[in-house]
């Protein structure tokens, strides 16, 4: 996820409005320090965003004024309804259902969750990936979808584009395509995923183009991953 600076997330522009007795000034856009930064510290990363996802950025006001009002006794931004001291209000059926839980908890599991998951759920999770791998290389905490093809549709969005070749194995389900080809424009490369009841372990030499310089794009089917190639 692409996020705005950590200063970004002061209201800019139109959501600013009057400070003092003059008015708001245009902001310097995010996207020029977030692409800046990515560029010097992942530049092949940076260079395997299309050009949507060179633009879009996630909006840094509504969460960080979520987050600075989280516990403070007038709180204007939650938009649903508590018990007046931030706990859930669940309806008869639900509490009977999560009785067991703490009142923590059971606002955790009633009221919004974080929009990249529970932190120490994608600690978890991250951990359960790096089984094996070498502290030295680094990875990004996991984020939580609505689905497969919610992370298709954003895996496309962020790396797609027209022309740009997609690998995918063999069988693969109908939303691939649509979510890269459709939505995008991308080229969609196939190879058999297994051959002769084993791994076909030399699949992605039958996606590539020898003549082509352009970066592919390989997403694992039924299990969301990316890789570049």
């Amino acid at each position: 996820m692409r996020r705005a600076p950590d200063h970004a997330c002061q209201l800019t522009g139109e959501r600013r409005g009057r400070q003092g007795a003059g008015l708001y000034s245009a902001p310097m856009d995010p996207r020029t320090e977030i692409n800046s930064l990515l560029e010097d510290g992942a530049p092949e990363l940076f260079r395997a965003l299309s050009p949507l996802g060179r633009r879009v950025y996630f909006p840094p006001d509504v969460p960080a004024q979520s987050a600075e009002a989280r516990g403070k006794e007038i709180n204007g931004t939650i938009g649903q309804i508590t018990d007046g001291r931030g706990g859930a209000v669940p309806l008869p059926t639900l509490a009977g259902a999560l009785a067991g839980l703490s009142s923590e908890d059971l606002s955790r599991a009633l009221l919004y969750s974080p929009v990249e998951g529970i932190p120490e759920v994608r600690q978890r999770w991250r951990a359960w990936q790096r089984r094996g791998v070498a502290e030295g290389i680094p990875s990004s905490l996991p984020l939580v979808t609505a689905g497969l093809t919610h992370s298709l549709s954003v895996l496309a969005d962020l790396f797609g584009g027209e022309g740009r070749p997609v690998a995918i194995p063999r069988p693969f389900w109908g939303n691939y395509r649509q979510a890269f080809a459709t939505r995008t424009g991308a080229e969609v490369r196939t190879a058999p995923a297994c051959v002769d009841g084993r791994c076909n372990t030399w699949a992605i030499s039958s996606y590539s183009n020898p003549s082509s310089s352009r970066r592919m794009m390989t997403s694992r089917n039924s299990r969301g991953r990316l890789s570049m190639a």
